[in-house]
């Protein structure tokens, strides 16, 4: 693979610099869901007292974000969380680490590829896949806890489509 890549849309630039770079810090929602297999889930939610919020669930993000949040006027807006599905697990480890940040799951569809399952699922009627370790069984219909790594989450404005770091 290249050192550098570019990324374009429609003949426009979106995006330029190394693999790890564009697939770690996405400029926008083009980007996001380009780079990456499976790509990065987009979930449309609001943000209020540290809270991402959708219709029937609450994930606290860390102070960094809602910092930023709070200074680009994204306070009781809609706004979209990024997060890429193997930053979304059912590890015991994680949940325990982010409490305040995990949804009940219920499985509509487990892929087995070997040592991992893609888990696909929803949050609120919005698609959701998650990377999990193969260690345990996993079927159609069960229902699961699954933590999202806060630390690794992005916003993107719902209007321009940027990432609000880039903003």
């Amino acid at each position: 693979m290249a050192d550098r890549i570019v990324v374009m849309k429609s003949g426009i630039v979106q995006q330029i610099g190394s693999p790890k770079e564009i697939y770690n810090h996405p400029n926008n929602l083009f980007v996001a869901g380009f780079i990456g297999a499976p790509t990065m889930n987009l979930v449309k939610g609001t943000i209020s007292n540290h809270h991402f919020h959708t219709a029937t669930n609450s994930l606290l993000i860390n102070d960094k974000w809602n910092e930023i949040i709070q200074a680009q006027g994204f306070e009781h807006k809609e706004i979209i969380l990024g997060i890429r599905p193997e930053n979304i697990s059912n590890d015991p480890t994680l949940l325990n680490q982010y409490p305040y940040s995990k949804i009940s799951a219920s499985i509509n569809v487990a892929e087995l590829l070997g040592s991992e399952y893609i888990l696909h699922t929803d949050i609120d009627g919005q698609p959701l896949k998650a990377v999990v370790h193969s260690h345990q069984d996993i079927v159609m219909g069960q229902v699961i806890e699954l933590a999202f790594d806060m630390k690794h989450v992005h916003f993107f404005d719902p209007h321009t489509e940027m990432s609000l770091l880039q903003l």
